[in-house]
């Protein structure tokens, strides 16, 4: 029965290519008239019956001989996704676009179930009301397209491939398209698989691994992901496989982040990992963050892992992030923590920040935390950044101070510079707050100036 069921398959498709044929053939321009380019991409979908995905593909590569253009031919399908709303997928990437914006093209779901025509006009994404509000998922579908040259069925030499939400347009570039449908994620996740395995050049790789990471099939997707990352060759490739772990809340995704960041050998797919590591809210991902940031060899990967720490938002990264900003032997990751540490609110943010900004032994973190401290006003951090200006010997990061105090909001900072230009004891510190003032636009600056000047004058 089973033998039977695949013939009658096959039987089905060729039937089908057959009655393509003559049609194609039926509507050839006259001998030596020179063919005319669609004026818009054309669409063919696969036949309805009890195809798999494989035998659909395979009709598809049939059906290319006919339907390729100059340029030559998409094959897609889609596959099913719980989403946030308002988020969607678009070439290989996550973007994030407000409820009811307009995009200009029409939808790729428009356009297979209408049956091709124009790809232009504009397209609106879904109000929330729409689409569901707050953190309520609903399921999407995430179309996934292949582009081969006009000669070719082998998946070796596609040289494009593209994945995007269905709601959302998709340029064809004057293609044709040949759609396969909606798929069930298993088929789906092994035809990608299998393509991958073709050996396609390594652009078209990375959307297929980013395309297996949308699966909601955390088994055979972390399997496929450990893979690449273990065997492909690609650097970029392989970052995009960390990328695509962000989108399998697994355990197992945090394990494998941790062993790509001790074992790759591009600082680049270390990063990669690294930030997806920040990102991942599953039990044992901060403290691999923490011992990433303390332990790599990498300055360049504790940067980032200090940055992915200020994302993280607990009491315990911030922590870390203060020994961070005082222990790490590079400046530049010192810097990051204390940027980092800006990130958290007054009550647990603002204690390191001045202590950073009074105290660091590197004059690059004090600047660092006197920029964070300028972007917070209160009365604190006003009469901080006076005793900066007074107590530090390092004129950069008197001007640093200066420059945060006719910063911050509300104005207070520029009456404490004019009182500093007018009556501080230091002739040099004087002279510094002066400067500012001459670079500042507000009003009271340059009227406070040639108050000064007059004074001057006068006392001469």
């Amino acid at each position: 029965m089973k033998t039977t069921s695949v013939l009658s398959s096959v039987t089905l498709i060729l039937l089908i290519s057959l009655v393509s044929a003559c049609h194609a053939r039926g509507m050839q321009a006259p001998a030596g008239a020179a063919p005319r380019a669609p004026a818009v991409p054309q669409l063919e979908r696969a036949p309805q019956g009890n195809l798999t995905l494989d035998q659909q593909w395979q009709w598809a590569l049939t059906q290319s001989r006919l339907r390729a253009g100059p340029e030559g031919y998409w094959v897609g399908f889609s596959f099913p996704r719980l989403m946030r709303p308002g988020h969607f997928v678009f070439s290989g990437g996550f973007r994030f676009a407000s409820p009811g914006t307009i995009i200009r093209g029409v939808p790729l779901q428009d356009f297979v179930e209408q049956g091709g025509g124009t790809p232009n006009g504009t397209a609106r994404t879904p109000a929330f009301g729409e689409a569901g509000d707050g953190d309520q998922l609903v399921r999407g579908q995430i179309a996934v397209l292949f582009a081969f040259p006009a000669e070719t069925t082998d998946p070796a030499r596609m040289d494009r491939a593209g994945l995007v939400s269905l709601s959302l347009p998709f340029d064809l570039q004057r293609r044709p398209l040949i759609w396969l449908g909606d798929q069930p994620p298993a088929a789906s996740l092994t035809l990608l698989q299998r393509l991958y395995d073709a050996g396609p050049r390594p652009e078209v790789r990375e959307e297929i691994v980013t395309a297996a990471g949308w699966h909601e099939r955390p088994d055979e997707v972390v399997a496929f992901l450990d893979r690449v990352l273990r065997q492909d060759e690609s650097e970029q490739v392989r970052a995009e496989a960390t990328e695509a772990l962000r989108h399998v809340p697994d355990e197992r995704s945090v394990r494998l982040l941790v062993r790509t960041v001790e074992q790759d050998a591009a600082v680049r797919v270390q990063r990669e990992a690294v930030e997806v590591l920040g990102r991942l809210d599953l039990d044992g991902a901060e403290e691999a963050l923490i011992d990433v940031a303390r332990r790599s060899d990498s300055a360049a990967v504790r940067r980032e892992a200090a940055e992915s720490l200020g994302r993280r938002g607990t009491d315990r990264a911030a922590d870390v992030l203060e020994e961070i900003a005082l222990t790490d032997p590079d400046a530049g990751v010192q810097r990051e923590a204390v940027e980092s540490i800006a990130r958290y609110p007054d009550a647990i943010g603002l204690p390191p920040l001045i202590a950073a900004a009074e105290t660091h032994p590197n004059r690059s973190v004090r600047r660092e935390a006197i920029e964070q401290l300028a972007r917070r006003a209160s009365a604190q951090v006003l009469g901080t950044l006076e005793g900066i200006v007074g107590r530090d010997r390092d004129e950069l990061v008197q001007r640093e101070a200066l420059e945060a105090l006719l910063e911050l909001a509300g104005g207070g900072g520029t009456d404490a510079v004019i009182e500093i230009a007018r009556t501080h004891p230091n002739l040099r510190v004087r002279r510094l707050a002066i400067r500012e003032l001459g670079d500042s636009e507000d009003p009271r600056a340059q009227q406070a100036l040639i108050e000064i000047v007059r004074e001057n004058l006068v006392s001469r």
